[in-house]
């Protein structure tokens, strides 16, 4: 497991397909949102709704983001997991605070070896040709 620590609009890139976005950060939760080709199958491994579909109804977040893509808004605490198809998973290890709100998150992800996981510090840095600032 990679277990990169981000901040608010910051991106998570694994592969050239899927792209992990924090939204928001609450005491005791993160908005994450994912952003995948729609034949990948979205579900929560932990913590709410186990082992549920993601992207099973209009009410869960979905917006079309493409002809083939998917998008959805996940809320989730310290220890949920979301994954993302058979191969990848994303688990929040913790929420850390400053000035008694969480500022920033530690996500894991868990990927195959073939699959690169990139971040961009900030959606600012997306541009029509991809992210800037991958490291």
């Amino acid at each position: 497991m990679l277990v990169l620590t981000r901040g608010k609009d910051t991106v998570v890139h694994i592969g050239g397909d899927i792209a992990v976005i924090v939204r928001n950060l609450t005491p005791g939760q993160v908005v994450i949102q994912i952003d995948c080709p729609s034949a990948l199958m979205l579900k929560t491994a932990a913590g709410v709704g186990a082992g549920s579909p993601v992207n099973a109804g209009a009410d869960n977040g979905i917006t079309p983001s493409g002809p083939a893509r998917s998008r959805a808004s996940v809320v989730m605490g310290v220890e949920d997991v979301v994954c993302i198809g058979d191969d990848v998973s994303v688990k929040v290890v913790a929420l850390l605070p400053l000035g008694g709100f969480p500022n920033r998150v530690r996500l894991g992800f868990t990927a195959p070896r073939e699959l690169s996981i990139s971040r961009s510090d900030s959606l600012r840095n997306e541009g029509p040709g991809g992210p800037e600032g991958d490291s």
